[in-house]
């Protein structure tokens, strides 16, 4: 039971970008939330991998699973804006491709603009790496919270062994 509890740990970054972008236009309350949100994100998504680490899942599942729905946002977004044309476009598939990374957008657009030729000029190539770096820390995160508490585990698992 407690297993089946971590898929839903995984669609909440998708919430954290809908309100994100919901709340971003009210004055105040939306410049506080996006400026907040990539440090709210970040501690979600580290707690989530200590979930996962604590979870029976095996090591390499857990991995796998708790980052497959930001890796998946991942190709959408390149499938939908890169590989289909404006057209084709499928505007409800386009905009929740970029909800599980867009919470993190006050970090990743420092680096996704540095691709730009001209200052202060965002195009479609910044906005993909700022996906593609959006993904990278997250899973980083995860990983990081996932072996903390493998670390952690181990130790109070000596500690017993050796208090015996």
């Amino acid at each position: 039971m407690r297993d089946k509890r971590l898929i839903i740990l995984i669609f909440i970054p998708f919430v954290f970008g809908y309100l994100t972008n919901l709340v971003f236009l009210v004055p105040g309350v939306g410049t506080l939330t996006y400026s907040l949100m990539p440090f709210v994100l970040l501690i979600y998504w580290f707690w989530v991998g200590i979930q996962f680490s604590k979870s029976s899942i095996k090591n390499v599942y857990a991995l796998i699973y708790g980052n497959i729905l930001c890796v998946l946002s991942l190709l959408l977004y390149y499938w939908q804006f890169i590989l289909l044309g404006d057209e084709k476009r499928s505007m409800f598939l386009a905009s929740i491709s970029q909800m599980y990374v867009s919470p993190l957008s006050p970090i990743t657009a420092r680096f996704g603009i540095m691709l730009e030729k001209l200052p202060n000029v965002i195009t479609q190539t910044s906005i993909l790496a700022m996906n593609i770096i959006g993904t990278i820390l997250l899973v980083i995160t995860f990983f990081a919270g996932f072996i903390f508490e493998k670390i952690k585990h181990s130790r109070l698992e000596k500690v017993e062994i050796d208090g015996k």
